[in-house]
Order: structure tokens, then C-alpha cells, then sequence
């Protein structure tokens, strides 16, 4: 355990502990902790010198400090960066840090504190923590990173195939452990055309039909990365395609344009790709709920006879007629690419 002196100067108290000059640092990043006193029992101080001493931090002293606040700054010092952390020590004996309040029984998580912020830095670890993990600078990172536009042929190649073709072209590593590199393994092939769609849209999509959904993360002191694991292990996923911040007729002018269409007991298959051809929106389908409610596109049979509606209206329409009725969506890639996503209107 490194060493601790004590010191009560008349006006202020200060504890310093001292630690060894050969303690390694990670990432040139130096950790100094000061803890404010307010108040604290005095039969506290020492146990909380103890306990501070060994948490990771590289100069730790407790001051006195009624008035103080718990915060971090950071600064550079001969090309190292110093993340100064103050913290407040109550009257209950509770420690308060930027990142959350802990007891003397706490101190595993004042040690996985203090390493996040020298793996990370102070503003990604105390940084607000939205999907995944992630914050909101990593997440507009990470679809920009997906954002890249797919430029080979989908359509009746093996899903296997298709993501190695995407893994090559992804700027962020693909993890891929054994039990799904054996599921990528099979005959399975794409159905669809998605070249021209974002990688990130398109690897989502492909690997669905096998079960299997991609998830992002960062670990500590690391870069973003995705992995590939079955859904039933995941609690979230990168989707197909977000929702459009624009309005649909913004986001797909070109589905909105009126038209005459007529059909009478048509596969449902072929309409769907009439319009797909004309108006040169890619739709993607949910093969997944299709599978459970037994829908065959090809089988479901529709009649359709309107004079000026709109290709979306069309859609609509003709999806209405299957049994149980399929669901439109109108989404966008991670370039703001637009496609329409089909599925059942039942749980997905």
C-alpha cells in the first residue's frame, strides 16, 4: 500500500498520499484526485486516506473545503494530460466524485472510476450515456463510420459471402466468433438488391434472416467496434434503417408522384417490384415475421384499380391485401439514403 502522511495545519487539513514515481501511466494521462472535507467525522479521514491511496489515482490529498463542488479539469503538462478530479467528502462519510457517490465499501468502483478516466479522458467517461453505450458524439461516429455506400451486387449471393464483402469495406472492426461464423457458413443467400444502400443498413438486413443482429460497443480505452451475435443474446441492435427527420414526401419525392396502376390477382411479388423498378426506391422486407405468420409474397394475390395515387398510397394498398395485413415504413440508410421496409403489422 503506498504511504500516508498526515498533516493538521491550524486553518486547513490536508492528507497526502504519496505515490511511487514508477507507477505506470496509460494513455500519458496523469490522475490527481483532491477530496474537499465538509465536515467529515474525523475518525473517517483516515480510513478514506487509506482507501484512496490504493483506488489507481497518481496524487491524492484531502483538503478542507465546505463550499466545494465535485468536478474535473483537464490540462496538458509536457506532453502528458492531467485530469484533476475533485471530490467532496460529506458529513455522513460519503465520498462524492463527477461520476457518482460512493461508501467506504465502494472502493472497486472508485478504482474502475479512476481507470476509465485515465483510459478515456474525463469528458467521454462523465459524458451522458445514450444507445449502447455510447455518447452522442461516438453514435454520430459510428453511423458516419456505417454511412458508407455499398457498391456490388446483393441480390442471390450467400449471406456469408455479402459480409465478408462488407467487412473488407467497414472502417471498424467486425468481431465474428466461431457459433456465427458457422451460421454465415451456409447456403443461405440475400433476396433483395441493396447495392447502393450504406453498409451499415446492409449488413443489418442480410444477417436478420439468420438470426444473428450487430451490436456496437467501445471498451474502455478503446476504439468503436461491432460484433455479430445471435439476437436472442442481444438486448439492442443497429437497426434496418431509422426513421426519416424530414417528411416522407422530403425523404422520397419520388413516392409521391400520382400515377394509374392497374392490377387484377396479381403476386403481390410482382407489383412490389413494378413500383421498386419505377420509382427506383429500394424496398427491404422482414423475412423474419414473414416466416412466422407463413407469408409467401409470391402466393398473396392483389387486385388494384385507382386512377392518380400516389406510389406509397399504392404500396399501402396492395400490402393491405395480404393476410395478416403487411406493414410500410418509409426509413433511410445511414447516408439518409430512403428505402421502404416491409414486414407484419405484428410484433417484429
Amino acid at each position: 500500500m503506498n504511504r500516508v502522511y498526515f498533516c493538521v495545519p491550524p486553518i486547513a487539513m490536508l492528507v497526502a498520499v504519496l505515490v511511487p514515481p514508477a507507477r505506470a501511466q496509460t494513455a500519458d494521462r496523469i490522475i490527481e484526485l483532491e477530496v474537499k472535507l465538509a465536515g467529515a467525522a474525523s475518525d473517517d479521514h483516515q480510513q478514506w486516506a487509506e482507501l484512496l491511496a490504493d483506488v489507481g489515482a497518481d496524487r491524492v490529498r484531502i483538503t478542507s473545503g465546505d463550499n466545494a463542488k465535485p468536478s474535473t479539469s483537464e490540462s496538458e503538462y509536457q506532453g502528458q494530460t492531467i485530469i484533476s478530479v475533485i471530490g467532496v467528502l460529506d458529513r455522513s462519510g460519503k465520498l462524492f466524485l463527477p461520476g457518482g457517490s460512493f461508501s467506504l465499501q465502494d472502493s472497486g468502483r472508485i478504482r474502475e472510476l479512476i481507470g476509465k478516466l485515465r483510459a478515456d479522458g474525463a469528458q467521454v467517461t462523465l459524458s451522458q450515456k445514450l444507445a449502447f453505450g455510447l455518447t452522442a458524439e461516438q453514435l454520430v461516429e459510428l453511423s458516419e463510420m456505417l454511412a458508407l455506400e455499398v457498391e456490388f451486387e446483393t441480390k442471390e449471393q450467400r449471406i456469408g459471402a455479402v459480409v465478408t464483402k462488407l467487412q473488407s469495406i467497414l472502417v471498424i472492426p467486425l468481431n465474428i466468433d466461431p457459433a456465427v461464423r458457422a451460421k454465415l457458413a451456409g447456403s443461405d443467400s440475400v433476396p433483395e438488391e441493396l447495392n447502393g444502400l450504406s453498409v451499415g443498413t446492409v449488413l443489418a438486413a442480410v444477417i436478420r434472416p439468420l438470426g444473428l443482429v450487430a451490436v456496437p460497443s467501445r471498451p474502455v480505452g478503446k476504439s468503436l467496434e461491432l460484433s455479430l451475435v445471435d439476437t436472442r443474446s442481444a438486448q439492442a441492435h443497429w437497426p434496418v434503417g431509422w426513421p426519416s427527420e424530414l417528411s416522407p414526401a422530403k425523404t422520397a419525392p419520388q413516392l409521391f408522384e400520382r400515377f394509374n396502376f392497374e392490377l387484377n390477382r396479381a403476386p403481390l411479388s410482382d407489383a412490389l417490384r413494378a413500383i421498386e423498378k419505377k420509382t427506383g426506391v429500394p424496398m427491404l422486407f422482414d423475412h423474419n415475421s414473414f416466416a412466422r405468420e407463413g407469408i409467401e409474397l409470391a402466393q398473396v394475390k392483389v387486385t388494384f384499380n385507382k386512377q392518380k395515387q400516389t406510389y406509397f398510397g399504392t404500396v399501402d394498398d396492395l400490402l393491405s391485401q395480404a393476410r395478416p395485413r403487411l406493414k410500410l415504413e418509409l426509413r433511410v440508410d445511414e447516408a439518409q439514403h430512403p428505402f421502404l421496409w416491409i414486414s407484419t403489422a405484428k410484433r417484429q
